[in-house]
């Protein structure tokens, strides 16, 4: 008689890409912002949050100009991240967004992006985007 033993199927992983500056002015932000992501995702994969699922940080510097973020955002879909978080650099996030969007990338952020641009990427959540695409659906625009 043969026995077959069930083996769970392997988690997958997500990977989401913190892009936050490292040094310079805005450095100890984004130092602060890539240890709590860190923080964050090992609380969650700790507690088995999501069924099959574990979560990965890969990191990023954000250059805060958009003559860097091009190469930044290529690096970042290089490391195969599905979701990119931070970009707090509105000059960065836009020259960036239509590197993801041609991937096909969910963007979070926090940056002051003027939202009418930053909206036309319809995978970006940022509270200037959101606050817009609210407005334009309940008519107050």
């Amino acid at each position: 008689a043969c026995v077959a033993i069930a083996r769970p199927a392997p988690a997958e992983t997500v990977k989401i890409a913190v892009v936050a500056p490292v040094a310079g002015p805005n450095g100890a932000m984004g130092i602060a912002v890539h240890a709590a992501a860190r923080m964050a995702v090992n609380d969650l994969n700790a507690a088995g949050s999501v069924p099959g699922r574990t979560f990965e940080i890969v990191s990023a510097s954000d250059p805060c100009a958009s003559r860097g973020s091009i190469a930044t955002a290529n690096e970042v879909l290089a490391l195969n991240a599905q979701v990119i978080v931070g970009h707090p650099c509105s000059s960065s996030l836009l020259a960036a967004l239509p590197i993801y969007a041609l991937a096909g990338r969910l963007v979070i952020t926090a940056a002051p992006a003027n939202g009418v641009r930053a909206a036309r990427h319809q995978a970006v959540y940022s509270p200037s985007v959101c606050l817009r695409r609210t407005a334009l659906r309940s008519g107050s625009l």
